[in-house]
């Protein structure tokens, strides 16, 4: 969260001493279920279950609600929510299935029995708190107005910080006060674990950081990469990471039938395999990052999203976030922006290079080629990156690039394996 400050209307006394306050950042979660309203109070972001969440909400059973649906023919067949930037869903287990709910938004959540669907209205809002000080003379002694509403003592919450707010701050005892400071104390939200430190923007007010590095399974656990520039260059049945089409059938697309019929059915996103939180972009999210969203000047060239590179004599494309600057003694990239070859061989930048590039915040997709059964194609020359997006029964979109083009909504057959690369949203701020 950035340094703010709310709209004061000051009480000056003479001189002398000087108060202080600050503000702090919680999270607010408001749900509705059979007409009564609960409040949870939690840091922010929010991360639970289905289950804890149900039985915070509703004040019974999350077991119960399931042995009761179950005992009339309704197990549990899945979890929705109605804007999926609020809520992040897992996998479809009941209980543990993880939600994590960011600021500021509003969302259902849908657990799915059979044919009946029992909705939970979830509300997330940041207010502020404020208080005095540790350390502040004669703390007991303020008190704060909101509006034109009555005087109470601090601390106080539920406060907007957007300066839509008049807040009227009084000293009621002996010190002359000269004047006083508003500051916000709330740290900006940590990078998640095994996210990349770049902010880069899917759209208009969302950001996400990305994983650092491709997700793979291997020797039964899902994890990512240790680098950013590592891939596996051929296919076995116990080391996976190019996946087809995600569905419910083809488990994370870890299939290596050559029929799109195989891969039917509705989008399962690969985040539910690393936890609350992970996710994969959509195509027009894919789209805005590479072609639409503001961006640091990089080398000359404004709005720099892209370069292609060899980032330790691997090939591939290098992602600028929103706000870069480049490290210094690494050679400036070249061809930002560019399509086409230029770049391509233009730009490279040893593991030494790429370290301090990626500490800056860039992130690197290798042309890891595809799979097509359990043949690899195109390594090394092109990459394939998966969407949540499909087109039709047979396709989905996935990014698409090689030395001469740049794809960012490429539509190809859903067997087709392709390299993933998962996404975490930066909380907004309250």
């Amino acid at each position: 969260m950035k340094k703010t400050r709310l709209l004061l209307l000051l009480v000056l006394l003479m001189t002398a001493a000087t108060g202080a306050w600050a503000q702090d950042a919680k999270h607010l979660i408001t749900a509705t279920y059979r007409e009564q309203t609960r409040s949870l109070e939690q840091p922010l972001p929010y991360a639970t279950t289905i289950g804890e969440l149900y039985e915070a909400v509703s004040g019974q059973s999350f077991s119960d609600l399931i042995s009761s649906m179950s005992s009339v023919g309704m197990p549990l067949t899945g979890i929705t929510s109605r804007n999926t930037s609020i809520v992040s869903i897992g996998e479809f287990n009941g209980a543990s299935t993880p939600v994590t709910v960011i600021a500021d938004g509003e969302t259902i959540i849908n657990l799915i029995f059979g044919s009946y669907v029992q909705g939970i209205p979830v509300s997330a809002t940041s207010p502020l708190y404020a208080y005095m000080k540790d350390g502040v003379k004669d703390a007991d002694k303020w008190t704060v107005k909101v509006g034109d509403g009555q005087a109470q003592a601090l601390p106080i919450g539920g406060l907007k910080g957007d300066g839509t707010e008049k807040v009227t701050l009084q000293y009621n005892g002996r010190l002359k006060v000269k004047g006083v400071k508003a500051t916000s104390e709330a740290a900006e939200a940590s990078v998640p674990d095994g996210a990349i430190s770049g902010k880069f923007s899917v759209s208009d007010g969302k950001q996400v950081y990305f994983s650092k590095g491709n997700l793979r399974y291997a020797s039964s656990k899902w994890s990512f990469f240790d680098n950013q520039y590592d891939y596996y260059t051929s296919h076995s049945a116990d080391a996976w990471d190019h996946f087809g089409w995600s569905t419910s059938a083809t488990t994370y697309g870890m299939s290596t039938s050559s029929n799109n019929d195989d891969y039917s059915g509705d989008f399962v996103d690969w985040g539910a395999t690393m936890g609350a939180g992970w996710r994969t972009l959509t195509s027009d999210e894919w789209a805005y990052l590479l072609k639409t969203r503001s961006a640091s000047t990089v080398n000359g060239t404004e709005n720099g999203r892209y370069a292609k590179a060899k980032v330790n004599d691997v090939g591939g494309v290098i992602l600028f976030p929103d706000t870069y600057t480049h490290p210094d003694g690494v050679a400036a990239p070249t061809g930002v922006n560019a399509t086409d070859e230029y770049g391509w061989e233009g730009n490279s930048y040893t593991a030494a290079d790429w370290t301090k590039m990626e500490s800056a915040g860039c992130v690197f997709l290798p042309a890891a080629g595809c799979r097509y059964g359990s043949e690899m194609i195109g390594l090394g020359s092109d990459g394939y990156y998966g969407s949540a997006t499909p087109d039709g029964a047979d396709y989905a979109y996935r990014v698409k690039f090689n030395s001469g083009s740049l794809e960012p909504a490429n539509s190809i057959n859903r067997c087709l394996g392709c390299s993933v690369r998962l996404v975490q949203e930066v909380a907004p701020n309250p």
